[in-house]
């Protein structure tokens, strides 16, 4: 009697053989090693917390992490080549919030807000201030700073295959696109000292259409001695009318003055 079941295991199976190989491949050898990978959604979730509050810049962090929903692996790659990035550093400026004009600080709060318009565009004379505001932004979310020079060289480094991670393994980061990549998922840019076109090659100005263009409706703080007019003069109507949908502020008096003590 007690073949009858292991006949009617073969008949059901539907393939000539000894029954021995039906059970010497348990599912719970399969399920233990899959249940140690397959959480990944889990391991996404913790990463890389936004720093700032969800119903402000933090809403860049969570569209970040919308973004590195596609697997595992693009997850990693995206970690390696964004956050691996030599980052301009930025200035070893005094900056302190109490020196902030009361109302720059309010045009700042009402687009931390979400109430005014991003980019904030900081203009004025030297000495003013603008790097000072744009640092204070910097220090409390998190993200990047850099001049336009600065942020022209490194999509060139990356683009020639020149640009080594941060991490000191030697391994190049893969090309402009890793530049631009966390140029545009950054919580904050700040881009700095806008010039005159006449100092700027062609090749300056693809970087910054391109830099202003990733960051549409996104936090960010341009910061140059023009005003929007002359902006226009100094690059074309394209460059100030995408700088002119934001928030423009001009900054005036000697903060360097003001900081002095006495």
């Amino acid at each position: 009697m007690t073949s009858q079941p292991v006949k009617s295991d073969t008949k059901t199976d539907g393939k000539a053989g000894p029954p021995a190989p039906a059970p010497s491949t348990p599912s719970s050898r399969t399920g233990t090693s899959c249940g140690s990978i397959a959480p990944t959604p889990a391991t996404r979730t913790t990463a890389r917390p936004a720093s700032a509050p969800a119903s402000t810049i933090g809403s860049a962090a969570r569209s970040l992490l919308t973004e590195r929903s596609s697997g595992a692996n693009e997850f990693r790659s995206s970690l390696r080549s964004s956050y691996r990035i030599p980052l301009c550093k930025p200035p070893e400026k005094l900056r302190e919030a109490a020196l902030i004009d009361e109302v720059v600080d309010d045009h700042v709060e009402l687009c931390i807000a979400g109430s005014s318009n991003w980019p904030l565009v900081l203009w004025g004379e030297p000495g003013t201030g603008k790097t000072c505001v744009g640092l204070c932004v910097l220090d409390e979310f998190g993200g990047w700073y850099a001049t336009l020079e600065e942020l022209h060289q490194l999509v060139l480094k990356a683009g020639r295959g020149e640009l080594f991670n941060s991490a000191g393994t030697g391994i190049p980061v893969e090309g402009e696109f890793s530049v631009w990549h966390h140029w545009r998922t950054a919580n904050v840019t700040i881009l700095d000292e806008l010039g005159k076109r006449g100092t700027t090659t062609d090749a300056q100005y693809e970087t910054l259409t391109r830099a202003i263009d990733l960051r549409e409706g996104k936090p960010a703080i341009v910061i140059s001695n023009l005003p929007i007019d002359e902006l226009e003069q100094a690059y074309d109507a394209r460059v100030a009318s995408r700088l002119s949908v934001g928030t423009v502020v001009q900054m005036t008096g000697d903060r360097r003055l003001a900081a002095e003590p006495g």
